[in-house]
């Protein structure tokens, strides 16, 4: 008997977080109850992850549409090719491939996951007008969607300002893949490859340098602290890079601060770290913050609803808050980090407990066994 199909369908599999929670459900979902297969709208970009899905062999189609044409052919295209492929369930995630849902609504289960509130999100990466014309087509799009996950409870939180109601799943992390050095050999190995002082202090932010994400605060904030034989490693790139680099030399004595651009392997990184900052606006629920704390690593976070639930979820002692835009307070909080010893394990432990990428995608599967019994009575 052939295993049933779940779709999914995104925009494509560039390297990002999202991307990354989808290939933590496909990779872990149970091959003798489903067959997860992957349907793309657009071409691959330069930064793409397909292989990483093919290695699992996990099947991945494209429609190989652009933008404009997703408008003009994207509705028949993907209606023809979800009947050619013939899912017990198609599972979305983003503006496009949620507003493709819609149209079969009467002819399929749809689970769709919300990661991002789309009023805080859009207008801050495609500008205000334009921004504010996707949020409120998406907001629109998920209201008539059947079952909306959010992948964190404050996203399901801020989407019940638009009258979106969702059910949490969290993201999780793929704590196999994610997981400390296991000597302290091993992390003087790795810091010595990639170039790193063995006695120094190395904090690390990873994400795209734009906006939301306030890299520049970052920035400003090491330059205030003035800590000594301490790093700044920056991994990610984006629209701020050019203005962040600037920013970084203009201090004197100039400080060690280290672009390493967007990268394939941050867990080497990670290990070779002693704290994770990161510095945004807004989240769905950070990918980065939970592959850093299942490497080990404590964390100085913004105070926005997810990086809080992040914090409540496993334990204050994993790391320190800070107000969102004030470079002086993470300033002090760099100022007053310290390694912990006596609890270097904790964050790990609280991330097996509580994000596991295992117990993320268990959790969808029983949502789609739970849709499909109800729709077979």
């Amino acid at each position: 008997m052939k295993t049933p199909i779940i779709l999914y369908a995104v925009s494509t599999l560039r390297r990002s977080g999202p991307t990354q929670q989808l290939l933590n459900i496909t990779k872990h979902l149970d091959r003798n109850k489903f067959q997860p297969q992957i349907l793309t709208l657009s071409p691959e970009p330069k930064d793409s992850m397909i292989t990483a899905f093919q290695d699992l062999d996990i099947p991945v189609k494209s429609l190989g549409l652009s933008r404009l044409m997703s408008f003009v052919q994207g509705k028949n295209c993907f209606k023809n090719t979800i009947q050619e492929i013939s899912p017990v369930m198609l599972h979305t995630q983003g503006i496009r491939a949620d507003g493709l849902a819609l149209q079969l609504i009467d002819k399929l289960p749809i689970v769709t996951t919300a990661r991002n509130d789309p009023y805080a999100d859009y207008p801050t990466k495609f500008g205000k007008v334009r921004g504010k014309l996707m949020a409120r087509s998406h907001v629109r799009t998920l209201r008539r969607l059947p079952n909306i996950v959010g992948c964190g409870s404050s996203i399901s939180e801020e989407l019940k300002k638009y009258d979106i109601l969702s059910q949490v799943i969290t993201n999780g992390v793929d704590t196999d893949e994610f997981s400390p050095v296991t000597s302290t050999q091993e992390r003087s190995f790795l810091r010595e490859t990639l170039g790193l002082s063995l006695s120094s202090t190395i904090f690390v932010t990873v994400g795209s340098l734009i906006p939301r994400k306030d890299p520049l605060l970052i920035i400003d904030a090491f330059c205030r602290a003035k800590l000594e034989n301490s790093v700044l490693v920056i991994l990610g790139k984006g629209s701020l890079e050019q203005a962040c680099r600037e920013a970084s030399q203009k201090v004197s004595p100039p400080l060690n601060i280290r672009f390493l651009g967007q990268v394939s392997d941050v867990r080497p990184w990670l290990c070779c770290a002693d704290a994770l900052i990161s510095a945004a606006w807004s989240e769905g629920l950070p990918n980065s913050v939970l592959e850093g704390m299942s490497c080990g690593l404590p964390v100085i976070l913004s105070d926005i609803p997810p990086h809080r639930e992040i914090i409540q979820e496993t334990s204050p002692k994993v790391g320190n808050l800070f107000p969102p835009g004030n470079s002086q307070a993470l300033a002090m909080a760099l100022k007053s980090f310290s390694l912990d010893q006596e609890n270097s394990l904790l964050p790990r432990q609280l991330i097996l407990q509580r994000f596991s990428a295992k117990a993320m995608a268990n959790t969808y599967q029983s949502l789609y066994e739970k849709i499909l019994k109800l729709r077979k009575d």
